[in-house]
This record gives structure tokens, sequence and C-alpha cells, in this order.
């Protein structure tokens, strides 16, 4: 079985480095060369995936954002009542050289860049919550309609798929394994939340996201961006609406 693994892990990582040569991009942040494997296979340089690491800072528990001199929760967050949504952890802030890779990834379509934030997940996420604490259910949050006939693919779903492939491919050097993808979420054609504030984009969704099966009682619920962190409530509570006692919010970048 690990050798396998190990053959599987290794065709991934030709096969990137194959299309890298025939195809080239080049580093999704800085535009340098992939010369390995396993640049090619992440879509980022080393010096790159070298520098792009979480930024640990205060922040709001509920939405994501920067934390002054609040703790756990910001004034907005603790205006609100009866949150759904548990803990909400977040790795990238969405400014700079992280939101050139976020765009390479969700606009440019580099699906190579999903391999290193699924890896960033699987190793990062235990240094922010104690892995005996994260649940292992994982449910992304689904796209809107409207943008998913636009864009042509689903980048959330993509890196669950991403995740799924290092937790099996790539024994000693992914981290975290035991959990599982749980699709049990289907969102119902709405308006774009950008231009909407926090209380118009709860509006917005209300009846607009539903269970699609049953739902473990613990769940972590997965995004790429969080801004006002109204997906993620609402989600959340419809979880919780079909059994969850406990949902955990997870997302790659805040804005």
């Amino acid at each position: 079985m690990n050798s396998f693994l190990r053959i599987a892990a290794a065709s991934g990582r030709f096969g990137a480095m194959v299309r890298e040569w025939c195809f080239s991009s080049g580093c999704a942040v800085c535009g340098g060369m992939l010369p390995d494997r396993d640049d090619a296979f992440y879509g980022i340089c080393g010096d790159c995936r070298n520098r792009l690491t979480p930024v640990r800072e205060q922040r709001c528990a509920g939405c994501g954002r920067r934390l002054v001199s609040e703790t756990a929760l910001c004034m907005d967050c603790r205006s609100w009542t009866g949150h759904s949504l548990g803990p909400l952890f977040s790795f990238f802030p969405y400014a700079g050289d992280y939101r050139t890779l976020m765009g390479a990834y969700k606009y440019g379509k580099n699906r190579n860049v999903g391999n290193f934030l699924a890896l960033t997940i699987l190793q990062k996420l235990p240094l922010f919550v104690d892995p005996s604490e994260i649940p292992e259910c994982w449910v992304p949050v689904p796209p809107r309609p409207g943008k998913l006939k636009k864009t042509g693919w689903d980048q959330v779903a993509f890196l669950c798929r991403c995740l799924e492939r290092l937790r099996r491919f790539e024994p000693g050097g992914a981290g975290l394994r035991d959990f599982y993808i749980y699709p049990r979420l289907k969102r119902l054609p709405s308006r774009s939340q950008k231009e909407l504030n926090r209380e118009d984009r709860l509006g917005n969704l209300k009846g607009r996201i539903r269970c699609t099966g049953p739902v473990p009682r613990r769940v972590l619920l997965l995004d790429d961006v969080v801004t006002t962190g109204a997906t993620l409530e609402a989600a959340a509570s419809v979880l919780k609406e079909g059994g969850a006692s406990e949902v955990m919010g997870l997302t790659l970048f805040y804005d």
C-alpha cells in the first residue's frame, strides 16, 4: 500500500512537471520559473511557498476580521444574537502577494495552486486548533448558481478534491488526515453578496441555502474567503437546523 501511495504521489508531480514544460505558466505569485516537480505540482516556486505562511494575529471568531482592542468577537459580532457558527479560522489576509495567490487560483483557474492551498490546510490548521477538536466532517460552502454558470468551475469543490488526494497520496507529508468531505449544502439563486452589507447579506441568503441530506453532529464548514461572515453564518444556521450541534468555520483568506 505504501508503494502504491508513493507511485501515485510521484505520478501527480511528474504530470504537473510535463504540463509546465509544455505549457509554462510560471509561479502564480512571482512569475518565476518552476524548475522541479514540487514547484510545478504546487504552481508556486519554493521561495514563494516559504514566504506565504499563515499569519497569526487576533481575529474575530465570528467574521474573521482583525481585532484591535476586542477579544474573541468584534463589536458587530457581539451585537448579533443566536450565533450558529462556532470558532472561525482563517490563514491569509486578502492583500498583497496573498491576494495575487488567490487571484491566480480563483480567477486565473491555476488549479495546481489548489495543491498548495490544500497542503497549507492539512499542515497548518493543527497550529490554530488542537487536532482533537477538529470535526471529522468537512462541508464545503456551495457557490451561487449564477456565479458557477459564469465562471465554469467551483474552486471550493476543487480544493476539496485536492484535500482528499493529498490526504491519501502524501504519506508523512500532509499532516491532518482524520476527516472526510461531505457536500451537504445546496445554494439557490440569490443576489450577489459583494455589494451588500452584513445585515443585507444575511437577509439575501435567508431560505437560499438548504441541506441535501443528514448532517453529522460536529461539522467544519469550508470556504475560500470570508468578508463579513454572513455566508458562513447562514450556512452554519442551516446545518444546525439539520441536526449539527457544533459548526466550526475555516477559510483560506480573510478580507
